[in-house]
């Protein structure tokens, strides 16, 4: 059997994943306890793999936010370059970090760049184009030093690339701290001045952000129609606190933390802010008193021991933890004009690691759409919206230019026979360059049998990181298919419902989900997710389960974004044996006779198989957890950053926080520890573990418990007391 190229693996609702004993061909040590067959010494080696890619999803797919890249123009660059807007006629007004104004016209060949003000030493955060006075003015907003303060001045534009530098006046300022958050951004909507404001503080938890009657941590929404005394600025009559006797009158909404700026769709009427926060960014849309949650929500995280169940916050339209690489959000700006997909989505960038983002809310016309579009080098220092359509941006190094769709060349397949991953109708004959695998610990998706493949690009290997995890090369896929006996009168012959296809770009794994007809000869690429309810057998029992098709935005919930590392496939997964039809033998020494890896193997300890009745209690529980939580509930996981329960089977039981824990947030179950030895009813993990619902855990693409769950029970029963750390 040939073996060959891109790699396809799906995760079971967007997790780790494995497959369940009868499509591990029994080559484990399984219920009975038989020990694996050995290959005889003189076998032949295993298929090499195959030289040309049959399997293939070439071109992108229908409704997928496209990738983005920066095109470079060819005006001089602006060095130093921290804060930009666009005029309605091109001109790009620039600040920089020493506090210089420029102004660039791409159109203006003898002359683009041009000065405005020279440098003051105060790093411009912020600029708005907008009427004042009766005059068209620029606000320019700069962190001062000594003494530490964000202040606005306003300067009289007067020429198309000019200002009058002895107009300056002094509109707005307030003191912080010499480390606290201060915000950055400037919006000029409506005829008004929008100033977001940084919560005040330099620490974890945030000052007042979540207090309306505090300036800091609010978006200030301020009349600079005429130059009132002594302010600059009237408090506009609608604004939803100006008639409250102590409130901060300038107040339109509140629970900021670090924001990075304010954009205004005019076409769509909505406006958007983006939030720094201490370990999730996000994007949401505001509205009139609008409470966005710190410091009591990060992202959609609750921070609050007690729960956040009866806060009145909104959530955001998308965030993102940040990775290894990230250090929080930065330039940002609402698309139109750009490209149909992403008309009305807001795109950001991360500020360190210059992965580029994009997120569409949902309506009447489009699904919400949210995902990693890129990854630049040098990084943005600023991006702004052409009122004529697009979106400029200028990178680390000053260079000025727009950011560009890439869509790769050819046609996506919308049908999964069009991709020639298996020949025929089915996925009974998968083409000769899927390479198959099994996982040791098998994520539960409702008793459905799973196969997973791997496809490379000829000649490419897969990098093999410290941890064991594995670094798939650009262009792989992996594909998983789920299926089911849904003839509880034959219930060996099963019956495939959805195949899962993940595609290693350069910046992120993108995610895709084919759902087959009833007679399993064909499947269709779906634009959003799903859930289906099936008959099936579950245990020899006839059973109604709902197979969940995950959405783009729900992979992402386990996978991360922007991590190019997959979640099953590592070495410890690995580590078994396999039925290569031929013969069994060792999965790790086959993947390495087909050359998928850059590197010699170092010696690895397999995760356990939890299905294996002749190991402890604790090994089998500790892989069950890991396999069905561990890729959430880990240092970086999708779970709230102060959540400090790890469960991967690398981390020694003591260091788990799980034994003998309470639980940090509350929920509907009346447990007091996270395990409480030799008491199921007193642990939470089981006691989600085992229930379906609201509070379940896994908390996606699961609609029955499994009963392999019962080994963490058995676990918990059998403790005496909580392993001691020393």
């Amino acid at each position: 059997m040939a073996v060959g190229l891109g790699v396809a693996i799906a995760i079971g609702a967007c997790g780790d994943d494995t497959s369940p004993p009868a499509q591990d061909s029994g080559t484990s040590t399984g219920e009975s306890g038989e020990p694996p067959v050995e290959p005889p010494s003189d076998a032949p080696p295993l298929p090499q793999r195959a030289q040309t890619q049959i399997c293939r999803f070439d071109g992108w797919a229908p409704g997928l936010l496209p990738p983005l890249g920066f095109s470079a123009s060819t005006v001089p660059a602006v060095p130093g370059a921290s804060a930009m807007t666009v005029s309605p006629d091109g001109i790009l007004w620039i600040g920089t970090e020493d506090g210089a104004l420029w102004t660039v016209d791409p159109t203006d060949p003898t002359e683009p760049l041009r000065e405005l003000r020279s440098a003051d030493g105060d790093p411009v955060t912020g600029l708005a184009l907008g009427p004042s006075n009766g005059l068209d003015a620029l606000f320019v907003r700069s962190r001062a030093i000594e003494p530490s303060r964000t202040r606005i001045v306003r300067y009289t534009v007067d020429g198309p690339r000019s200002i009058d530098p002895t107009s300056a006046l002094n509109t707005f300022f307030v003191e912080f701290d010499e480390q606290a958050r201060h915000g950055a951004g400037l919006l000029m909507a409506e005829d008004l001045l929008w100033v977001p404001l940084g919560d005040g503080d330099d620490g974890e938890f945030g000052g007042p952000a979540d207090r309306p009657d505090a300036r800091e941590g609010n978006l200030l929404r301020l009349d600079v129609s005429t130059l009132s005394s002594p302010f600059g600025y009237d408090v506009p009559a609608d604004n939803p606190l100006s008639d409250q006797p102590g409130a901060a009158a300038e107040t339109w909404a509140w629970g900021l933390r670090d924001p990075i700026g304010c954009m205004r769709d005019e076409a769509r009427d909505r406006l958007w802010c983006v939030d720094r926060g201490a370990a999730v960014s996000e994007v949401s849309l505001v509205s009139v008193a609008s409470d966005l949650g710190w410091p009591r929500l990060e992202g959609a995280n609750c921070r609050l021991p007690g729960g956040c169940d009866n806060i009145d916050t909104q959530l955001p339209v998308a965030s993102y933890h940040h990775a290894e690489d990230d250090c929080g959000v930065g330039p940002s700006a609402v698309a139109n004009g750009l490209d149909p997909d992403l008309d009305g989505a807001i795109v950001y960038s991360d500020r360190c690691s210059g992965r580029l983002f994009a997120a569409r809310p949902l309506t009447a016309q489009q699904p919400s759409a949210r995902a990693v579009v890129g990854q630049l080098s040098p990084t943005l220092a600023a991006m702004a919206a052409d009122p004529a359509g697009g979106l400029w941006a200028i990178d680390a190094d000053g260079r000025v230019g727009r950011l560009a769709i890439e869509r790769p060349p050819g046609q996506f397949p919308t049908t999964l026979s069009n991709s020639h991953c298996f020949e025929g109708a089915g996925v009974s004959t998968p083409a000769p360059d899927l390479i198959p695998y099994a996982l040791n610990a098998p994520l539960w998706t409702d008793g459905s049998v799973k196969e997973r493949y791997l496809v490379l690009p000829p000649k490419a290997r897969t990098h093999v990181e410290e941890d064991g995890r594995l670094r798939f090369p650009i262009g792989s896929i992996i594909l998983k298919n789920f299926s089911y006996p849904l003839d509880l009168l034959e219930p060996e012959r099963v019956t495939p419902v959805e195949t899962r296809v993940m595609i290693r770009r350069s910046y992120t794994w993108e995610f895709h989900s084919y759902a087959w007809n009833e007679d399993g000869t064909e499947a269709t690429l779906l634009d959003d997710g799903q859930s289906v309810p099936l008959l099936t057998a579950v245990g020899g029992a006839p059973t109604v389960v709902r197979h969940t098709f995950p959405s783009r935005d729900e992979c992402g919930y386990c996978h991360g974004n922007g991590d190019v590392r997959a979640l099953g496939p590592r070495l410890d997964q690995l580590a078994r044996e396999i039925d290569y039809a031929e013969r069994v033998a060792p999965q790790l020494e086959a993947l390495t006779d087909a050359e998928l890896f850059d590197t010699p193997l170092p010696t690895t300890e397999p995760i356990a198989d939890y299905r294996d009745p002749t190991l402890s209690d604790e090994v089998r529980a500790r892989a069950y957890l890991h396999a069905n939580c561990g890729h959430c509930h880990r240092p970086g996981g999708w779970t709230p950053p102060n959540l400090d329960m790890d469960l991967r089977w690398s981390t020694p039981t003591a260091l788990t926080q799980l034994c003998g824990v309470p639980p940090q947030y509350s929920s509907t179950f009346m447990a007091d520890h996270r395990i409480a030895p030799r008491d199921p009813t007193d642990s939470l993990v089981w006691l989600r573990l085992s229930s379906r619902g609201p509070w379940q855990m896994p908390p996606f693409a699961t609609s029955i418990p499994d009963p392999a769950a019962s080994v963490v029970r058995t676990w918990i029963e059998g403790l005496t007391n909580c392993p001691d750390d020393t």
